[in-house]
C-alpha cells in the first residue's frame, strides 16, 4: 500500500495524487467528488449490500405490480427478465470479489425467485399452460 500526494500550499488543493491500493471505487452522485475508494472489506460489503438491495427493491416493486395487474403485456415481463439478468451480471462481474459467498448466494436466490415468477407469468400470457391443461376434444364420428 503506497500513495503519493502533491499539494499546492498556497491554495491547499491537491495537485497530484497517485496510489496503489486494492479496494472498491465508486463515484458519489450528490457530492462533488470525482471518486471514492474504500479499503475496509466489511464497509465495502455493507455498501454493496445497500446498493444491491436498492436495485432489488425497485425491481421487486415493478414485478409485484406486473404480476398483480390484469395487463397481458409481454414486453413488461421481458423487460423485468432483462433487469434480472442485468442484476445477475452486476452481482457476478462487479460485486463477486467484494462480498462474501453467503451474501452472494442470498442475492442469487432472491433473483432466482423473481425470475421463476416472471417466467411463469410469461407462460401464462402465451397460453402455454392452457394448451397443456386442456384435453383434446375427440370428435364422435362413425366408427367401423
Amino acid at each position: 500500500m503506497s500513495y503519493l500526494i502533491k499539494k499546492n500550499k498556497a491554495t491547499s488543493q491537491i495537485v497530484y495524487m497517485e496510489y496503489n491500493m486494492n479496494g472498491y471505487e465508486f463515484k458519489p452522485k450528490k457530492v462533488e467528488i470525482s471518486k471514492i475508494m474504500i479499503i475496509n472489506p466489511t464497509l465495502i460489503e455493507k455498501i454493496l449490500t445497500i446498493k444491491f438491495n436498492q436495485m432489488f427493491k425497485k425491481l421487486a416493486l415493478y414485478v409485484y405490480q406486473l404480476l398483480n395487474s390484469d395487463n397481458n403485456d409481454e414486453t413488461a415481463a421481458a423487460y423485468c427478465l432483462g433487469e434480472v439478468e442485468r442484476l445477475k451480471s452486476i452481482l457476478f462481474l462487479d460485486y463477486q470479489k467484494y462480498i462474501s459467498k453467503e451474501k452472494q448466494k442470498m442475492f442469487e436466490t432472491k433473483l432466482a425467485m423473481i425470475e421463476q415468477q416472471l417466467k411463469a407469468k410469461m407462460m401464462l400470457q402465451m397460453g402455454y399452460f392452457n394448451q397443456v391443461m386442456e384435453e383434446p376434444e375427440l370428435d364422435q364420428g362413425r366408427g367401423r
